[in-house]
């Protein structure tokens, strides 16, 4: 069974009745990112740089299961010839095509932004990345939670157009991601490359 498939198949037995370990259940996300939501509000949201780190590390045998890296605050972020995330001097940055680099939008949060998500979610993420770990040795690296309208404008203005002509990013405040209610993500081996799951 490929990858993929083990990630739909763990999926489909949370939906099945399979509650995250924390309480929140799929059907709470769910009413949370319907049409007819309740408003979002600071204490919905945690920051998944410490969001139950003790418990993920005690369960990963000492190993944090998550990476977090805040893709669109970062400027000077390449993948390597490995495969691997490397930081690059301003010079060479430049030169790399939107491909290689890790942040396709130019930077739209600080330096210094935290990833927040709603806990709903964050409970989903936790659990994912604890079975993939224990599972696979693999870690689930964070790119982009909670997003705000202002930097989902400063996004869509930065895009590719081919990506805005076939969906790929919402209008802003359009997004789950304006509501902390959608991650992105990769999981990633031992020594921090990508798992090839057919996009990217």
């Amino acid at each position: 069974m490929d990858i993929l498939s083990e990630i739909v198949s763990w999926v489909s037995r949370i939906l099945g009745g399979g509650k995250p370990s924390a309480g929140n259940s799929w059907q709470d996300y769910a009413r949370l990112s319907s049409p007819a939501r309740p408003s979002i509000v600071a204490s919905d949201l945690v920051d998944m740089s410490s969001y139950r780190k003790a418990q993920r590390m005690a369960q990963c045998g000492g190993i944090d299961p998550l990476e977090v890296f805040v893709a669109y605050a970062q400027d000077n972020h390449v993948y390597d010839a490995g495969g691997r995330i490397a930081p690059v001097d301003a010079e060479i940055y430049r030169h790399t095509p939107p491909d290689g680099r890790v942040n396709k939008f130019k930077q739209v949060y600080r330096h210094d932004a935290k990833l927040l998500l709603h806990k709903a979610l964050a409970d989903i993420v936790v659990d994912a990345a604890m079975e993939l770990q224990t599972q696979h040795g693999w870690k689930l690296r964070l790119y982009d939670g909670l997003r705000t309208v202002d930097a989902a404008f400063l996004m869509h203005y930065n895009a590719d157009p081919k990506w805005l002509e076939a969906g790929l990013l919402a209008k802003p405040g359009e997004s789950a991601h304006n509501r902390g209610l959608a991650i992105d993500s990769m999981v990633v081996d031992a020594g921090g490359r990508e798992i090839d799951m057919g996009g990217h």
